[in-house]
């Protein structure tokens, strides 16, 4: 249920929704997961290979605000990450003070591997001992509709 007139008020400051607002509540309904991507997110994305990126306390309160928000309506914190590509020391300082956040620098490849949406559990667990990574991409067909992490399965 979103608070009455919320997406009128939204609308007539000059917003737009390019899902429609019934799609996106029901979407966020759902939502059990919160990732955010670091690099970009959090900061704008400058990047030097001895520097760090930093973060604004904006952000960290937009965070819990959301995290706030889902507890709220589900009744458990939603599982929370932020990826990086770096080993960047403010990332990881953040992550640590804001507790039951999880921080996975990632890379990426030319050939990542993945395994259809419908594979047994037990197909996706040979993947991984085969393949030997950590992250598997999930496929509807050829189009990627989600992550499985080794932790996901462990």
């Amino acid at each position: 249920m979103v608070q009455p007139g919320l997406v009128e008020k939204f609308t007539a400051a000059g917003g737009n929704f390019v899902t429609p607002a019934e799609e996106l509540i029901q979407k966020l309904a759902e939502c059990r997961a919160v990732v955010f991507d670091w690099d970009g997110v959090f900061n704008a994305g400058r990047k030097g290979h001895t520097s760090s990126s930093g973060f604004a306390e904006v952000d960290s309160m937009g965070t819990n605000m959301l995290r706030y928000g889902l507890w709220r309506r589900q009744g458990e914190l939603p599982y929370t990450a932020i990826i990086t590509g770096e080993n960047d020391e403010s990332a990881i300082g953040f992550a640590e003070r804001e507790h039951d956040m999880t921080l996975d620098k990632v890379g990426f490849s030319q050939n990542p591997v993945s395994i259809s949406a419908d594979a047994l559990l037990y197909d996706a667990v040979a993947k991984f001992e085969e393949s030997k990574v950590d992250t598997i991409i999930v496929l509807d067909g050829e189009k990627p509709i989600g992550i499985l992490d080794i932790q996901d399965v462990v």
